[in-house]
């Protein structure tokens, strides 16, 4: 069997559901989504208590990391270290974030997704460990191997 080249539902679930575990452990309100290698939201979860303005930035989150390859906690440096923009990379200024939550989906060499996740008290770093878990615990990568 081949490297997988773009995550899918059943991976995104995998992702997802390791997530949501771990912020229903530890009493989160979170929304969680989960991006393939296209950018198409695949696999999701909004908790009833979340404000419809985190929903979509767990969304931007996903897309961004998917864009830049890159946690959305590390962009800023990324971008410079690339000396792009957000712009040229496609992310208007507005709807660019520097905060933890975003994390790129890797299966070797291969980008094949990202998963976001806003956590509604405003605990970012929080949301990119719990990110970052999930990733690694569903036998992928957060970079490239």
């Amino acid at each position: 069997m081949g490297q997988v080249k773009s995550l899918v539902a059943k991976e995104a679930m995998q992702i997802l559901n390791l997530a949501y575990n771990e912020t229903t452990e530890r009493m989160l309100n979170a929304s969680i989504k989960i991006v393939n290698v296209s950018g198409v939201e695949i696999a999701r979860s909004i908790m009833e208590n979340m404000s419809p303005g985190l929903s979509n930035e767990a969304f931007l989150k996903a897309r961004q990391s998917l864009w830049t390859g890159e946690s959305t906690k590390y962009c800023q440096r990324a971008l410079d270290e690339r000396g792009t923009t957000p712009e040229i990379m496609g992310i208007q200024t507005e709807r660019f974030i520097c905060e933890g939550g975003g994390v790129p989906i890797y299966n070797g060499q291969s980008l094949i997704g990202a998963i976001g996740i806003s956590l509604d008290d405003e605990n970012n770093e929080g949301a990119h460990d719990i990110a970052f878990r999930s990733v690694v615990q569903a036998g992928f990568s957060t970079q490239k191997n």
